[in-house]
This record gives C-alpha cells, structure tokens and sequence, in this order.
C-alpha cells in the first residue's frame, strides 16, 4: 500500500504582522509601567479607583497605551490633578509627577524588545525574498518610538549591528495618525531613524480601527498580492476579523495572547470592557468572522512550519479614490488616494525640509 505524500504547505509571498502582542509584549510592558502610576494617582493624589479609571479612559488612546508621560500633562491640564497651596506643595506635586514619567519611560525602554525567535523569523522571510508589512492600530509617532526602542535594545544585545536592520526587515508599515506633534513623542529617537521609517509608512485617515477588513485589502494592493498568497500574523479575534473576510489566512499569535494572571488583572483595571485580555478570553470571540486557520501555540517561530514562504512582488503604492491626508505643520493640505496617507510622498512645496520628515499628526482645524 502506497503511503500518501504529505500535503505541501500553503505557499505565501506576503506576511501581514500586528505589532502588539506578536512581535513585542506590549501587554507585559504596559501592565507593569501604569500599575505604579495608577497607584501614586490614587495614593498620592487622592483619586478614587472609579473616578481615576474613568478619567484615563477618557484620554486620547496614544496617552493611555503608548505615552503615559504624557497622560499625566493631560490630566493635570484637565484639571484633575491637586493644585497646591504653597510653593513647597507645588514642588511636591511637581517631583512626583517628574518621577511618574520618568518611571514609564524607563520601564518602556526596558522592556520593549522583540519577542524570542522574532527577528530570526523575520530574517528568514527577507532571506526567501517574502514581503513583510507590519499593520498596527498604533499611532504612527508612538510605533515609531517603539520599534526605535526595539532596534535599539536588539542592537545592545548583539541582535542588530545597527537599528538600521529593523527597516530591512519590513518593507512597509502602515498605523494611524499621531495626536501630537512629532518632536515631542519622538524627543529622543535617533532623527536618521525616523526620517528613514517615515519613507517606508503609510497612515490610515479614515479613522476606523480593526478589523477593518478593507485597509487588509489595499495592504494586498499594495504589495500585489493575491488572498491566498497571504498571511495576517496576530494575537486577538480584531486581526482575524480583518483575515477571514478576505479569505487571508490567519496565523493567531496564541504565545503573544499568553499571558500571567497578574498581568491580564491590571490590563483590565485601567482598559475599557471592549477589549479583550489573555487566552480565554480572546479564544471566546472567535467566530466564523475572526477564526484562525492556524495556531502558533508556542513562538513565532512556528510561522515558517505552517507555511512556505517565497518570493513576493515588492512594494508598490496602490491608488484609488481620494482622501485628505494630515497637514503639515509648515505647508498645505495634500491630497492622497484611498484612506491612506502616503509619508513617502510628502515632500512640502516651498518650505524649508522639516528635521523629523512628514508630520504623521493630524492639525485642528482652524
């Protein structure tokens, strides 16, 4: 009796990643830098748990998640800070929103760094000629920040000779507007950095969030890139509901969904009861919308055993209907195809080159 050949793996020239959660713990990171920051605001301060959840819930979501700094400028602007009575009190106040800051900016360049097996992964695909595109719900400043911290930490880890080797690693990376202007999120990132990334980013104006299944489709435009040629590689059911409308599979990153007990209790004291939180819980919301065609239990690594990765197309911007882009700060209003801001493009007319390149903020209207 003839045995039967094992079924080739599906072949794929288009590898989609979420960021959070799938290449980086994000989730570990953040728990660990507010829960202190919750607690001397409640402490300190004197904020009650339901109204302090309550008003950072309220904050733009690249403060709550990406820039708690910031976060505590915009409640003392709201107000919702003590005001002190004395010159001494002030000082107080003052020093210990100064250590708050630094605390999470501390713990945010400590801990962002790759997931083990990532950058192996990611080299692997590049070596197969396989195009990699990293699509985030983040802001664009605060991805930008992110993966500077990340190259950077693999460099002091002897991963990258340069931070540099991240952008050869990903052929484009697609995020959301920034709230803020750039020179404040991105103060201390290397500028030879942000201008090279800013040439590789696109930014979703639309203002819709995963799982968005139309900016999945433009990604594919994007890249030429046929369903079935593609993969969307994530940790929660928003990045399969993107997926499985397309017929794109779905790698979910179970290792990233992973995490401690006492991790998944402070994400969901200060997150809002929409999102979701840990294995079960993400596990819950799969449907037929959102399933995973396959499961990546332990590490990324596993991505290259479920499928064969070759060569892909390149990056090539798609254009379609029109759509306004951000302004930037020292010139007009451009006009960009589909829901999306090409950076790249964004070379202002008759003004001097800004050190940071193309804003990735939108301005207030007058």
């Amino acid at each position: 009796m003839t045995a039967k050949t094992p079924k080739a793996p599906p072949q794929k020239t288009l590898a989609v990643f979420d960021l959070d959660n799938t290449l980086t713990d994000t989730l570990t990171f953040w728990a660990t830098a507010v829960t202190p920051v919750a607690d001397v605001l409640s402490q300190n301060f004197g904020m009650d748990e339901t109204h302090l959840v309550k008003t950072i819930l309220a904050a733009p979501s690249q403060y709550r998640f990406s820039d708690i700094g910031h976060l505590i400028t915009w409640l003392d602007e709201k107000g919702e800070l003590p005001r002190a009575h004395d010159r001494d009190e002030q000082h107080q106040i003052d020093m210990t929103k100064w250590i708050l800051r630094q605390s999470w900016y501390a713990t945010q360049k400590k801990m962002s760094v790759f997931y083990p097996d990532a950058v192996d992964t990611l080299r692997g695909l590049k070596a197969s000629g396989t195009d990699v595109a990293i699509y985030s719900d983040t802001e664009a400043s605060s991805m930008i920040r992110r993966l500077w911290l990340m190259a950077h930490n693999a460099r002091r880890a002897g991963v990258f000779k340069h931070e540099d080797e991240m952008l050869h690693l990903v052929d484009h990376f697609y995020s959301h507007p920034s709230i803020d202007d750039d020179s404040r999120i991105l103060r201390d990132v290397d500028v030879r950095f942000v201008q090279k990334i800013k040439e590789k980013m696109s930014i979703w104006t639309s203002g819709v969030y995963k799982p968005a299944p139309d900016y999945l489709r433009i990604i594919m435009k994007d890249f030429g890139a046929k369903p079935a040629q593609t993969v969307m590689v994530g940790d929660t059911h928003n990045d399969g509901g993107g997926a499985v409308p397309n017929k794109v599979s779905f790698a979910w990153a179970h290792y990233g969904a992973r995490i401690a007990p006492e991790i998944e209790k402070a994400a969901k004291r200060m997150a809002s009861s929409h999102y979701k939180y840990g294995v079960a819980d993400i596990q819950a919301s799969f449907d037929a919308t959102c399933r995973p065609d396959v499961i990546l239990k332990e590490s990324i690594a596993e991505l290259r055993e479920k499928f064969s990765f070759v060569a892909g197309n390149g990056f090539s911007p798609y254009s379609g209907a029109t759509a306004t882009g951000p302004r930037h700060s020292s010139g007009g209003q451009a006009q960009q195809s589909l829901p999306v801001y090409r950076l790249h493009a964004q070379t202002p007319l008759h003004t001097r080159p800004q050190p940071l390149g193309p804003a990735t903020h939108f301005e207030p209207k007058p």
